[in-house]
């Protein structure tokens, strides 16, 4: 997918149902796929919000979890 998302002009629609899939074969609640530049190109559990932009994962933010002493 983010090969085939990587090349212009491509049909983003063609994964849209992915992260539904994704979520059936996993244990996660929540899965969404995005590009590059923060937009929802699939969304298992909000599929009206595909097209919107994630500004959370292009935040500037130390994603690493704490160490516990």
């Amino acid at each position: 997918m983010a090969m085939d998302l990587a090349r212009p002009n491509v049909d983003q629609s063609l994964y849209v149902s992915d992260a539904t899939g994704r979520r059936r074969i996993t244990i996660w609640d929540f899965v969404e796929f995005v590009n590059h530049e923060g937009t929802l190109i699939s969304s298992a559990q909000y599929r009206a919000r595909v097209g919107y932009k994630n500004d959370w994962v292009l935040a500037n933010k130390d994603w690493r979890m704490p160490l516990h002493s």
